[in-house]
């Protein structure tokens, strides 16, 4: 279900590698990012010699860096071209003209910087090389009056709402503030310093970097033909009651999630509805990672003792005092001298268990008599060491930071690999998928295509208002 606390979790888990220069500014990527694909142009073949008898085929092609762009009325942006042989860029002074068929509309210059000079029109950008031999177009889309004065940024064809620009954010403060009780986002002076940055800059470059993965994610999804079910959209629709049951009645309802996001019930579910196809889109990518039983079967084999548990039960004598502080040397050997005792109650065939009740310093004593059951990675690395590497009925003493251990080994167990077949695939699904969607991502970040053009003043005027701490 999408709730306040879900929300809020992934506000707070995602992380990505956008940089705040990049927002405010139209970047211009340097000739080597050019895509080398999925732009349109025409190409004209060639041949170049590698030897006397050796020719190689070589096909050419004129790229741009944007082949399709939306923008608001009175916004700019910079095309650049190049040629590409083989999907290499040239490092040629090869010149370009620049042509917009509806200059009335769109504008662009001989160097290739296109303005946008009316709302809610199209237009068709051509570059064309001196020699014209070589051609690509870029369709440019200028958002209508009522779209541009909703819209914060675009992210290639998708626009940054003011609603989704104002919940992130707010989220974001909200979840920088959490540690301060008492203290509102109105009392905080948000141009402090903090890490090298203001307050203001590290909470809108947070807010970016999640609205341009979340986009990328939607457009993903469109492009793929994906689409939100009955299910998901009533599922959203119907969060009206579940707002209502945790504040009483609607208004109560309104009033906490305007406070809490800035926005209202139903600008909320509309957002819900763009997470829900980003995530639709993240769990189709993830439907396509396959891994075979021979690779099950391989890490099982190489890692099948970390699936084993072990059973110990010890008697802790402490060494740390109740604040948590080294005790004396004197005392450490006292203690010590106890374990050493106790260990050889243990053993001369006293019930551990008995003797854990009786003198040791683990709180957990009370429920478990000092016996424990667990896998790699769960305990202090000398206690665990000792663990996995003793046999059943062995004994002996372990330090760590807590004090000294009274150990005796009570069993271990090692899981089939039919019991574990399932997971360990689905392990190494997710492993597959992390790897693979990352250098996904870090593609799609660095694509042009996907740079964010900021609405100034849309912007400004909105974080105006977010941003109007006074605290100093």
């Amino acid at each position: 279900m999408f709730n306040k606390k879900r929300l809020s979790t992934l506000l707070l888990t995602i992380t990505f590698s956008l940089s705040l220069n990049n927002i405010s500014a139209f970047s211009i990527p340097a000739a080597d990012k050019y895509p080398a694909s999925g732009v349109p142009a025409v190409s004209a073949a060639g041949t170049t010699k590698t030897g006397a008898a050796d020719t190689k085929k070589v096909t050419t092609k004129l790229v741009l860096n944007r082949s399709e762009v939306t923008l608001v009325a009175g916004q700019s942006l910079q095309l650049a071209a190049a040629l590409q042989a083989n999907g290499k860029l040239l490092a040629d002074k090869t010149k370009f003209t620049w042509k917009s068929d509806k200059t009335s509309y769109v504008k662009v210059d001989k160097q290739g910087k296109l303005t946008a000079v009316k709302a809610g029109t199209k237009a068709v950008i051509t570059v064309v090389s001196t020699d014209k031999k070589y051609t690509a177009v870029c369709k440019v889309n200028v958002l209508t009056e009522k779209e541009a004065a909703n819209c914060v940024a675009l992210v290639g064809k998708l626009a940054i709402t003011k609603q989704e620009y104002t919940l992130f954010t707010k989220a974001n403060m909200n979840a920088l503030l959490e540690n301060s009780p008492g203290v509102t986002p109105d009392k905080v002076d948000w141009s402090a310093q903090y890490n090298g940055a203001t307050l203001r800059e590290s909470i809108k470059q947070q807010t970016f970097e999640v609205l341009k993965e979340l986009k990328i994610h939607a457009a993903k999804a469109k492009e793929a033909g994906l689409s939100l079910d009955a299910d998901t959209i009533k599922e959203i629709e119907t969060q009206d009651e579940a707002w209502i049951s945790m504040y009483g009645d609607r208004k109560t309802a309104e009033k906490q999630i305007m406070s809490y996001y800035g926005i209202t019930l139903a600008e909320y579910k509309e957002i819900c509805k763009t997470l829900a196809l980003a995530r639709k889109y993240v769990e189709a990518e993830h439907n396509k990672i396959k891994v075979s039983d021979a690779e099950i079967e391989k890490y099982y084999n190489a890692n099948k003792n970390s699936y084993d548990t072990v059973t110990v039960t010890h008697i802790l004598i402490s060494t740390i005092d109740s604040n948590g502080s080294a005790l004396s040397e004197d005392k450490k050997l006292e203690a010590k001298k106890k374990a050493e005792e106790l260990l050889a109650k243990v053993d001369s065939g006293e019930d551990i268990k008995e003797l854990a009740k009786k003198y040791s310093e683990d709180p957990g004593v009370v429920e478990n008599s000092g016996q424990y059951t667990f896998g790699v990675g769960e305990m202090v690395p000398s206690f665990e060491d000792w663990a996995f590497s003793h046999k059943a009925g062995e004994t002996g003493i372990v330090e760590s930071q807590y004090g000294y251990h009274i150990m005796k080994m009570d069993k271990r167990d090692s899981k089939a690999f039919k019991d574990l077949k399932e997971e360990i695939k689905q392990s190494l699904i997710d492993t597959k998928f992390n790897d693979s969607f990352t250098v996904k991502m870090e593609t799609f970040n660095s694509d042009p295509g996907f740079d964010i053009i900021v609405n100034k003043s849309i912007l400004d005027k909105l974080d105006k208002t977010l941003f109007a701490g006074a605290l100093k």
